[in-house]
Parts: structure tokens; sequence; C-alpha cells
């Protein structure tokens, strides 16, 4: 059997531990990505079978591959026997025929549909805070509320010194800052292959921003439910000499934050708010329903009916695309700025990829290269073992024609406006004082921002 996840995973690239986005359907065998509105896919497959013998599971692997994977035509003819272990031989197909390109087609123990941590994105906390590896440091992002680090005081740009399973650890030699944002995710995570089962108690050496007090903090690892959409009650509104400006923060595309996208949109019509401000900085994606929802809630003066993205497979099969529908919520500001960094993907990169032809220089990508994940990936279940194939089986062009941003967004052809801008760990997203949310409402405001565009990507 066949599972499909969600169409846009995170896939994140930090270590070897981490994993795509969490199961939200399921699926007959070959069945192709739902779309929303009865949108259905391409006719389903029936998918190879597991032949006996030692080599099987292999040999099923392989058929897979050259029946569903997006580089197919470029998958080397290989002899499964000369590979000791089916790993050996997915790492070989993926690197050789997508030539570096695949991030994200990977064979692991099949997950039961668990979600990530928080410190990757995902809607269940770890130890309560997200952190990000900059300039040096462990910093901590984002705290979420209801979690043991929230009640210990840990906030937004504060610096991870070290963890430990006890505090006589914490005075041990201090690691290598990636190692230990590696393993504070690793930890931090809420699956099954975590070393630190739910409920236990870790050390962490934290040290306030600008080298200020250092605390030692005994953390315990629970699993909470975020808010995708944190100010969705109370939308902001920055007033902006004649604009009124809305800011939105999303923090991933999961089916819980359909309510509050939609009602903080029609608080945005409500108050009359001109232009808005979306802040996927942290963004890593999610599934395919709340994609086209947020690209509809913001769909363009005359994009109504217009092509939104089509999908493809190098030709093999033919995907509907989807289309926009303005919504009763939807919102149709004068200037559109996102908020992003290289932590957004999938499904942050593909709305703004959605959008970006129909507002073009009335659209802008604030802050810094994205993520460059504009592919999609169904999950596969492997007969007669405990594995799972997370196998690249689409991309995704927009209403230009446009696709394949594997470095990330912008590209070169890139039809909207870009501000290059730090992520301020020193001050709250949706503060103006905050460098990334100055800058956007400074694009608004004037059409510029002072650090000038971000580079393109090469794709």
């Amino acid at each position: 059997m066949r599972r499909l996840r969600r169409f846009y995973d995170p896939g994140r690239f930090w270590l070897a531990l981490c994993l795509l986005g969490l199961a939200t359907l399921a699926g007959c065998a070959g069945s192709q990505p739902a779309s929303p509105g009865g949108q259905a896919g391409a006719a389903a497959q029936e998918l190879p079978t597991r032949p006996a013998g030692p080599h099987g599971e292999k040999q099923f692997l392989l058929a897979l591959f050259r029946q569903q994977y997006l580089w197919r035509d470029e998958l080397p003819e290989v002899d499964v026997r000369d590979y000791a272990t089916s790993q050996e031989l997915v790492r070989d197909l993926v690197q050789r025929a997508s030539k570096g390109r695949d991030r994200w087609t990977r064979l692991r123990q099949r997950t039961g549909g668990q979600g990530l941590s928080l410190s990757k994105g995902g809607m269940d906390s770890g130890f309560g805070f997200n952190q990000v590896h900059r300039d040096g440091m462990v910093r901590v992002t984002e705290v979420l509320p209801g979690t043991s680090a929230h009640r210990a005081g840990v906030r937004r740009g504060d610096r991870l010194l070290h963890l430990a399973r006890t505090p006589d650890g914490l005075d041990r030699a201090q690691p290598d800052a990636r190692d230990l944002a590696q393993a504070a995710y690793a930890f931090g995570m809420t699956r099954p292959e975590s070393p630190v089962p739910l409920g236990e108690p870790w050390w962490f050496r934290m040290q306030r921003a600008g080298g200020g007090e250092v605390r030692d903090l005994r953390l315990r690892k629970t699993s909470v439910q975020a808010d995708p959409v944190p100010q969705a009650a109370e939308p902001r509104i920055i007033p902006a000499g004649p604009h009124r400006v809305g800011y939105l923060e999303l923090r991933e595309f999961a089916p819980p934050a359909a309510a509050g996208l939609r009602r903080a949109m029609a608080q945005f019509r409500q108050q009359g708010v001109t232009d808005l401000i979306v802040d996927l900085r942290y963004n890593p994606g999610g599934d395919l329903d709340t994609l086209v929802l947020l690209a509809n809630l913001l769909c363009a003066p005359g994009a109504d009916g217009g092509l939104m993205f089509r999908f493809h497979d190098h030709g093999h099969t033919a995907f509907q695309p989807i289309w926009f529908r303005l919504q009763p919520e939807t919102v149709q500001p004068l200037k559109l700025a996102f908020i992003v960094t290289r932590e957004s993907g999938s499904a942050s990169e593909a709305v703004v990829h959605a959008l970006a032809p129909y507002y073009r220089r009335n659209l802008a990508l604030v802050g810094q290269r994205t993520h460059g994940k504009p592919v999609g990936c169904s999950v596969f279940t492997v007969p007669g073992s405990d594995l799972e194939l997370s196998l690249v089986v689409h991309q995704v062009e927009n209403a230009d024609g446009c696709g394949g941003y594997f470095d990330g967004l912008p590209y070169a052809q890139f039809p909207g406006d870009t501000c290059a801008a730090e992520d301020d760990l020193d001050h709250a997203p949706g503060d103006p004082a905050e460098a990334s949310t100055a800058a956007a409402l400074r694009w608004i405001l004037h059409g510029s921002s002072e650090r000038g565009p971000i580079p393109p990507a090469r794709s």
C-alpha cells in the first residue's frame, strides 16, 4: 500500500535524523496527490510487487523508482546484487539520476505519521523552543507557550551553550555549534527514533542575548500542539503613513491553520488593511490544501480563475492544474511582502511562486534566499518490511511556466521585487523595529530596502 503524505513536506537538510512531514491522507496504491475542490490527479497506476528471494526488497525499490521517480528517465542501469543494502541502492539511484538535486528521497523505518518537533517547524514541541545555527552560535528563534521552556523564561535571542542529561554534563567541553544545533533538534524530536523519550527532563545552559546572564535550566520534553497562526484572534495592523499594513505569521501549512487564516484575513478586510506582510521565515512547508487556501486568500486582482500551478513529472503523467478561486475572506493588497529565510521551504516557496506572476512588482520577497524545494513527495510502504520510501514524484510550475528552483527563490526570472534583510533575533517578528519587518515596511512605503535586493539563485 502507498501512503500519501503532505505534498509539500518539510524535507529538512540538517542531518540524517531529519524527516519529512506528517501523514495526513491515506490513499490506495498508485493514487496521486489529492487536490482541493475535487481536482483529481492522474489515473492510478498499479504498483510493482515484491519478488521473492534474497534481493526482492531491492528489486521492488528499483522497480518503484523506474515507475514513479521524477528523474526516472535518468536512472542508470544497475544490478541490485551489487548493493549490500537497500539504503545503498536508494542513495546511489538518487545521486546518479537527480545529479544532486534531490535532497528529499529517502528510505527509513515507518514512523506512523508522528509529527516533527517544533525545533524544525512541526506542530509537536520537543523542549519547547526553536533554534537556529548562525554566526557560530545556536540561538533561540521561538518559544512555544505552555512548554517548560516558556515557563523557565527562555526568550527569543537566547543563546544555547550546552545540553546534557545531568547537570554535571553541562560542565564538560562545549561542543561545536553545528553539532550542538543538530543534537538539540535530534533530542527534541517527538518521533520514536529520538534518543530522548517524551516526559524525560534534560539540562540546558542558556545565555541571555548580548552576552547576558547564563542560566542552567531543567526542561522536560513534552508534546504540545502549537498554533500555526498565532495572531489569528487579534491580527496585527501596523500604521505606516497612509498605509494600514496587516502582519500575518504562519508557522506551518497544516490543516489546523485553515480556520485561523480565514479569521485573520476576514479581520484585515473589516479593518481596511491596504497592504500585507506574510511572515514565513521559519515555515518549512506543509499540506497542499492549506497552501491552496492561503493562495486563494491572497488572490490578486484579475487572478480569479487563473492558473495557480500545475504539477508534472517530465511528461510521463498529466495532472490537472489548480486554479485560483476567490474566497469570502480574500484580501487583495496593493503590496504584498513575504518574509523568508533559508528555513522557508516547500509550500512557503510554492505560495510565493504561484502569486508572483499576478502581483509581479507589487510582491516582494524580504529576507534571504529560500530553501529550494520545487517538488512533491509521496510515501510508499515496502512490502515485507518495516520500511517506507519517501520518493520525489512531481515538480511544480506557475502561470509563467517557471519551476525548478532547486537553489531557492528568487531565481533569475523571478517577476517580483526582493529586499535583503536579516532575521533580527533581538526583536520579535512583526515588531516594526525588527530588521526583516522594517525592510518589508520600507518596501511598502518606498519600493526599496536599505540593503538592496536578494541575489537571485542560479536556476
